[in-house]
Parts: C-alpha cells; structure tokens; sequence
C-alpha cells in the first residue's frame, strides 16, 4: 500500500489539537482534584456531625437516667406542673398522696382532677388555693406547714417559675414529710405540759407537810402538857419524813434524767430487809385499820446479793400506793416467791383491794411527773414518781415490772429481780453495825466542821449516847488550825463539805498535805447533802474515807463511826 504524505497544515493543525487535548486534560484533572477536595472535607464534617449527634443523645439519655433515679430515689414529693396547672413530672413518692403505680400516667392531667380522686375535699381545696395564690406571683415562693395526708403531716414549698417564654412556665411544688418532727415536738410539748403540772402538784406537796412542821412546832412551844408537846414532835416527825421522801423521789428522777442513777450491790439478809419496810408501812397500816398479809417463800435464801437500798425503796413504794389508794378495813398482801423455772429469780408482788386502774390509766402509770388524772392527784396526793423510778430501778436490775388491775377491783403490782445466792446464813459482809444500837465511844474525840447551828445541835443530840467528845467549828479554815494545832487529838473528822471561807473538799485536802503522821491517817468522813455518785466521788478523790448524805441519818452516822473508831477499854 503506497504511503500517502501528510501536509505541514495537516501537521500543524494535529498539533494544535493535541496541545488543546493537554491542556483541557490538565484542567480537567484541576477540577478532578479539587473534586476529590471537596468530597473529603464533606466526609470529615459528615463523620463529624455524626459523631457529636452521637454524643449528645448519649449525653441526653445518660441526664435522662440521672433524672429518672432522682425522681425514683428522692424520698420527697415532688411535682412539676405547667403554667395551666397540669402535671408534667414527678418523684415516685408522689404514691404518697396519689394512689398510682407511675407518676408518668399523670402527665398532662389537670391539678384538681389528680387531687379531688385521690384525696380528702379540705387538703384539695388547701393546695389548689395555695397553688393559685403562687401562680400570681411568679419567682415568689410560698410555704405553709402541717398539711395532713392521712396519717401523715407535710411541709409544703411552692416555687412558681417564668422564663423569657409564657410557653416555659412551670410551678414546682415540693412537700416535706414532717411527721416525727411534729410528733416529736407534740411529745415534748406534752412533756413540758406534765413537768409544769408536776412543779405546780410538788408546790402543794412540799408546802404540805413544811406547813404542818412550822404548825406543829408553834404549837408545841405554846403547849402547856408534856403529852401534848410529845404528839406535835411526833407529827412534826412524820411530816419531815414525808418532806425528805418528796425530796428523795424529785433527786432520784433528775438523776435519772441526766443517766446519773446507779445500781450498787452487797450482801443483805433479805427477810430482815422486808421486816424494816413492813415496820416502818405497819404504822400507815393500822391508823387506816387495813388488814396486812406478808407471804414469804420459804425456799428465799436469808443471804442474797443485791442492792439492798433500791430494793427497799420499790418494794416501800409498792406498798406506799397500796395504803393510799386502800380504804380503810381494805387488804393488802406483800408476796415473795423464787420462780420455779429460775432459781436464781425472786418474784415479789404487792396485792390490795384498792381502787383498781382502768386499762387506759396503766398506760401513764410508769411515766415520770404524770398521775392518772387531776382529781386522783388532788385526793391522794404524792409526786407522780414513785413508779416511774421504781421501774427505772427493776429494770436496771434486769428485771421486769407490771401491773395486774381491773377498775373497782383492786391492783397487784409485780417485779422481778436476779439475785445472787449467798450459801451461809449470814456472812461477814453484813455489817453487824446495821444496827441502830450506838457504837460505845468513850474515849474518843472527834472534830466536827459545820457552819449551820442547828445542824451542829442535831449531830450533838445524834451523837449524845455515844459518850464521844466533840470539838465542832465553823468553817474549813477553822478544821485545818484546830487539827494543826493538835493532830494527836483527833480520832475522826466529819467533814462538812459548803461551808464559808473554806470549803470541806480544800479543807480535806489541806490537812492530808499538813506532812504529819496522824493527817495521812486520821478518818475523814464528808457530810453533804449533793448525794449524786459524782459527789461521793469528789469526796472521795479529795481524801475523805466516807460520805454521809444530808439530813443526816442516825444508823448511819453509828456505821460510819462503828468503822473507824472501836471502843476502848
């Protein structure tokens, strides 16, 4: 095939073409890339977007779950409502007071409907007016209290919000249970009531017997008869003793109070600790011509440990009510039994064909500063205490104690109490000073510090038969000189402990530190009327050897001494 020859324009014209092709290719490829550009700052915003829409439902359903367990666990009553009063939200406990399994079945249900089902007109009207008076003033909140809801009492807040939009309007209303703190406030309240009572009745009850001592003892001076000065001593005597019970019984309940009331035990012979308290009751008994029965176990051992003491004082005031609220030629049983089960249990009851008490009056029966009611208080008198602090004494014991009564039909009082079982008869343990013989003390002189007269006669009048020699002073100055002067002289000190210039816990100390041999030694007994455990205590840590409680107790002023001072040939 014969070639055919191309020509120069031909050529030319080729080469145009081909430098046109590279050029638009070039382009074209310009374009591709910028293409390609485009497409991947669009594939790294998409990735982008996609992620962060990602992140924020994540974000939203994870506030979402912290509101859900806000609203499940909050144990207050919260409910939001919008500016129509409809419900949006609420914390479960909202079953409180609406009767529904989901707060959620509420949503978008008006206020009153939701209040007017579930509960009472008066608590419906109370809200909604309430409510309302907020929605008039938005950003203002509005408390009220004791709300009632059943049985329950509530504290309401009511927080009305308004945002730049009507449309964002909302009222959150949050109620505060509150019953403990009102019953807790009622309680106390009852107790401030029955404690202002109490104060009131010991007024009457002090000034009782304080009246009949400044009566008697007026009378007795003007009484022209032996006889008839001796019956106004004795009624004197009587009324004193009532005073000072009075007096015990408000000491005992304030230590009780302030968790200062112990327990102290000792070896005592039980028969002849109920023989004391039936002596001292058989008085009251026959000047009301009532009939008494004591009915003793026979398997009770003599010896037992316990706190002979505070045993007395419940049975004592056992018996005590027994006699009170006993007409006369009424009968009275004191019973003491070893339970069967338990050897080591006595049981003790104090039975009378009394009064009785009502069911709804034992309720009161053991607690502090009540009675059963204002008449029985104004009839028979007494502190309201004697059961409460006998209660607080068993049950520190570990026992038990209640009461068996029917109204009009008499009561029996009974008590448990362990003991310890002591194997002999008697034991040394029992001070053979338990006896109010006098102590022969011929021989012996003792320096005595008290500041008031009077109580300086009764201690030389107490201490008379004795035949000890006294040396008294004022004060505890007046003690440190009088025994630094004459050390040898003094075979024992009473000590009392508020007296002027010096007090007895100084004084005590001063003369311990004197460095003589005999102020080390010689017996130094504290006389004070603060018979708290922390005021022996003091007395004690000041140097004292003993203590002796105010007004002074004969029996045991003897013991006392009977302890430190033996008679001399």
């Amino acid at each position: 095939m014969a070639e055919s020859l191309v020509s120069l324009e031909q050529y030319n014209a080729l080469q145009k073409r081909l430098a046109e092709s590279e050029k638009e290719t070039k382009r074209l490829a310009r374009e591709l890339r910028h293409m390609e550009k485009r497409n991947a700052l669009f594939k790294i915003n998409y990735e982008t977007q996609l992620s962060l829409i990602k992140s924020v439902a994540k974000e939203k359903a994870k506030q979402e779950i912290y509101m859900d367990i806000l609203l499940q666990s909050c144990p207050n009553i919260i409910f939001m409502l919008d500016g129509r009063l409809r419900f949006m939200l609420g914390t479960d406990s909202i079953k409180e007071i609406i009767d529904v399994e989901d707060a959620l079945v509420l949503h978008g249900v008006e206020l009153h409907i939701i209040l007017e089902r579930y509960n009472s007109p008066a608590f419906t009207q109370e809200m909604l007016h309430q409510i309302r008076q907020a929605s008039l003033n938005w950003g203002q909140e509005r408390t009220f209290l004791e709300v009632q809801v059943q049985d329950h009492t509530y504290e309401v807040h009511i927080l009305p919000f308004r945002k730049r939009y009507p449309d964002f309007s909302c009222i959150i209303v949050l109620m505060h249970d509150i019953t403990e703190l009102v019953l807790a406030r009622n309680l106390a309240e009852m107790a401030s009531a029955a404690k202002s009572e109490f104060l009131s009745r010991m007024s009457h009850e002090m000034r009782t017997p304080m009246s009949a001592i400044i009566g008697m003892t007026k009378i007795a001076k003007d009484a022209d008869t032996l006889e008839r000065k001796e019956d106004c001593l004795d009624k004197i005597g009587s009324a004193s003793r009532h005073l000072l019970g009075l007096i015990n019984d408000i000491l005992d309940m304030s230590k009780i109070e302030a968790d200062k009331f112990e327990i102290y035990s000792h070896t005592f012979d039980f028969k002849e600790m109920l023989d004391r308290v039936v002596g001292v009751m058989g008085i009251r008994i026959e000047e009301k011509g009532q009939q008494f029965v004591m009915d003793l176990d026979e398997a009770i051992p003599p010896a037992i440990i316990g706190d002979e003491l505070r045993i007395t004082q419940v049975i004592t005031n056992l018996l005590s009510n027994a006699v009170k609220f006993t007409p006369e030629s009424g009968k009275i049983i004191l019973s003491a039994r070893r339970v069967p089960d338990n050897g080591a249990t006595l049981r003790i009851a104090v039975m009378d064909t009394g009064i009785g008490i009502s069911l709804e009056q034992q309720s009161k029966l053991f607690s502090a500063f009540e009675q059963l009611d204002g008449g029985t208080a104004r009839k028979f008198g007494g502190t309201g205490l004697g059961l409460a602090i006998s209660k607080r004494i068993v049950e520190m014991m570990g026992g038990s104690i209640w009461i068996e009564s029917e109204l009009g039909k008499g009561s029996t009082f009974v008590f448990t109490m362990p003991f310890e079982n002591v194997e002999n008869t008697m034991q040394e343990t029992i001070a053979k000073s338990d006896k109010e013989d006098a102590p022969h003390l011929i021989g012996h002189t003792i320096l005595a510090a008290e500041d008031i007269d009077i109580n300086r006669e009764i201690m030389e009048s107490a201490l008379e038969e004795t035949g000890v020699q006294i040396v008294f002073v004022e004060n505890g100055l007046e003690a440190v000189s009088a025994f630094k002067a004459e050390p040898d002289r003094f075979d024992l000190i009473l000590m009392d402990i508020q007296m002027p210039l010096m007090d007895g816990y100084e004084a005590t100390q001063t003369i311990r530190a004197l460095g003589n041999p005999h102020s080390g030694k010689v017996p130094i007994i504290a006389m004070t009327a603060n018979v708290f455990r922390e005021d022996v205590e003091r007395c004690l840590a000041a140097g004292a050897n003993g203590h002796l409680g105010k007004p002074l107790d004969q029996t045991a002023l003897f013991r006392e001494l009977a302890r430190y001072l033996k008679p001399k040939a």
